[in-house]
């Protein structure tokens, strides 16, 4: 794995974690609109640091393909995406 995507899965890991930490697991209503507005914080939290990191990434490095970072990043908010219902 390239130096690159060590770095942004380390970013979706943490976000995973502190997703996993907040999901509400009792079942319900109340527990699904919990957790959807915890996902929704997250998930801004997850882009928001993906794209800061990708800008830092492609401004340090001449070498890291722009269209393979962007690429990277948005299979990791889909794989986010998928833990919507989830975390674990």
């Amino acid at each position: 794995m390239t130096d690159f995507k060590t770095e942004l899965k380390s970013i979706f890991d943490k976000n995973i974690v502190e997703y996993s930490k907040s999901f509400d697991n009792s079942g319900g209503l109340s527990a699904m609109a919990n957790n959807l507005k915890q996902f929704s914080v997250v998930i801004q939290t997850l882009l928001d640091e993906l794209t800061n990191k990708s800008n830092l990434i492609l401004s340090e490095n001449d070498n890291v393909s722009k269209d393979e970072l962007i690429e990277y990043s948005q299979e990791l908010i889909l794989k986010f995406r998928d833990k919507m219902l989830n975390p674990f």
